[in-house]
């Protein structure tokens, strides 16, 4: 993939993925938006951030830099999403 932070719904979807995240395919209609759990881990606030992530069809820059501080609540750091860019 190569970039950071990754810039379409496609790439988040396969870094999710491979942070052990799950996909939850009985959401909405249509392909707008992807929600993602991770089984085993939970978030470390559940009133700032849920227990899943939701990634849009349309992303810009501030999106993908916002879902990157949510993943902070779950322990995962910057450099765990570099490396599966």
């Amino acid at each position: 993939m190569g970039s950071y932070p990754p810039n379409n719904q496609k790439q988040w979807c396969n870094i999710l993925k491979k942070l052990g995240f799950k996909e939850n395919y009985r959401v909405g209609i249509g392909g707008h938006a992807k929600k993602f759990f991770h089984p085993e881990k939970h978030s470390s606030n559940y009133r700032v951030q849920p227990d899943f992530i939701i990634i849009q069809n349309k992303m810009y820059k501030q999106m993908s830099q916002k879902i990157v501080k949510e993943l902070a609540f779950w322990g995962i750091s910057k450099e765990d999403v570099q490396k599966c860019c």
